[in-house]
């Protein structure tokens, strides 16, 4: 016997709200995450060679990208949720 797949509705659009700002939560977690991991690379690499070496420069630079998507996805989370408080 098959199984059928039901469509996922959300009974409400604060459902899916709810759903976009976890998501846009996750995503700016892993952003901020993985901007120190490429910090915490580039050290680890500038421990080892010298300190201007380009591939340093492209980690920080790349760190810095992820940072500011973070932000920006921060930023979006805000417009998401709306204030429920005044």
């Amino acid at each position: 016997m098959e199984a059928a797949s039901l469509p996922l509705l959300p009974s409400s659009p604060r459902v899916l709200a709810g759903a976009k700002a976890r998501r846009a939560a996750k995503r700016a977690a892993r952003l901020m995450a993985d901007a120190q991991r490429f910090d915490r690379a580039a050290d680890r690499l500038e421990a080892r060679v010298e300190p201007d070496c380009w591939q340093v420069r492209h980690l920080r630079r790349s760190a810095e990208d992820l940072r500011r998507l973070a932000h920006e996805e921060a930023g979006a989370l805000r417009v998401l949720t709306p204030v429920t408080h005044v």
